[in-house]
């Protein structure tokens, strides 16, 4: 699933091919379908996944298809419902950091994908 792009390729063309693979992670299909369906008809494919990674739980299931022994979730009784996207993505960087052994340098942070800058979002 990892591919890097080259320098030409623009960030719409990555995001329409990022959308199509990550359609093969198991239960990520309904995801893009729930995000694109309460889109506008004019919303772009970087517009969608970025909103889709903002809900948090989505980077959980791309984790969690890795089938790790212990599996990422929120536990709901104990964070607010309005803090739990932003849990969700301290819980997939974290992971990311100790469980994969991503240099943290090459992590985004989180103001990063909830910020309105795209170079943030592209990191």
């Amino acid at each position: 699933m990892n591919k890097i792009a080259n320098k030409e390729t623009s960030l719409f063309q990555i995001c329409v091919n990022l959308r199509q693979r990550l359609r093969t992670v198991p239960g990520f299909e309904e995801i893009l379908a729930e995000e694109e369906a309460s889109a506008d008809a004019d919303t772009d494919p970087v517009t969608l996944l970025w909103r889709t990674f903002r809900r948090g739980d989505p980077l959980m299931i791309i984790y969690n298809a890795l089938n790790p022994e212990r599996h990422l979730e929120v536990d709901n009784s104990r964070v607010a419902e309005s803090n739990r996207p932003k849990a969700a993505t301290f819980k997939f960087l974290q992971a990311c950091v100790n469980q994969l052994k991503f240099p943290a340098e090459e992590c985004f942070i989180i103001t990063d994908l909830y910020g309105d800058d795209t170079t943030g979002f592209v990191k």
